[in-house]
């Protein structure tokens, strides 16, 4: 079954909090985000997303229902006001507001490059490997381009669409989400538990299948295997 790992201390200590009053340039308030798993977009429609207009900086956190809209006055937080996605129109007014990361993988930006040649430099042996052994020419060629587009979108932004299949290679210090969520302290009450179960194990086989199917075709690198973990029942 599938466990994704996480460095659950790097989620824990990665919050900005943004108040009414404070400095804090635009643009920086951006490459952070895009640090903490945020994706720049011309409209704010969904979680994880954020866009700056002029003096108007939007954002949809992680564990939130509305985006949150900040004005600023050159470099200084002048408002803070909660918006509805679909009407785009502000509503309720805060003094602050804590972001949340909006995903599990958060690298600092100078280990973008390192981590992204390490990528490439998987891949490259990968594909040697597999045509040392008479490997299909198109299934390397898939392969390498597979490699180089995610490796280009963790060079340039931090984070990329499956990269959990690298958290092995990406991540150092990383555990389960179940120990993540042991961590905190907190009790976790499922509802329905034969529900939930048999959602899980469908997500899990289908994740399972896939992986397993590229991992053969020589279309993941051995180093990525790690990304397929037991759960303890």
């Amino acid at each position: 079954k599938v466990n994704v790992r996480i460095d659950a201390e790097n989620i824990i200590n990665t919050t900005v909090t943004v108040r009414l009053g404070k400095r804090l340039p635009p643009e920086d308030l951006a490459q952070t985000l895009i640090s903490m798993g945020y994706v720049r977009t011309r409209e704010v429609e969904g979680v994880g997303e954020f866009s700056k207009r002029g003096d108007i900086f939007d954002f949809f956190p992680s564990g939130s229902d509305m985006g949150v809209r900040l004005s600023f006055f050159d470099d200084e937080v002048d408002q803070i006001k909660l918006f509805n996605l679909n009407t785009q129109r502000s509503e309720q007014q805060l003094k602050e507001f804590t972001i949340l990361p909006a995903s599990e993988l958060l690298l600092p930006k100078k280990e973008w490059e390192k981590l992204a040649d390490k990528m490439v430099a998987i891949g490259d042996n990968a594909a040697k490997k597999a045509a040392a052994i008479g490997a299909d020419r198109n299934n390397i060629d898939t392969l390498l381009r597979m490699v180089g587009k995610e490796s280009e979108a963790l060079r340039s932004g931090g984070s990329f669409s499956g990269w959990e299949k690298w958290a092995a290679v990406l991540e150092e210090n990383t555990e389960s989400i179940l120990s993540f969520v042991r961590g905190m302290g907190d009790m976790v009450y499922v509802d329905e538990i034969a529900q939930v179960r048999s959602r899980m194990d469908g997500v899990a086989a289908d994740f399972e299948a896939r992986f397993r199917n590229a991992f053969e075709k020589g279309l993941v690198p051995a180093e990525c295997s790690t990304a397929l973990a037991k759960i303890p029942d």
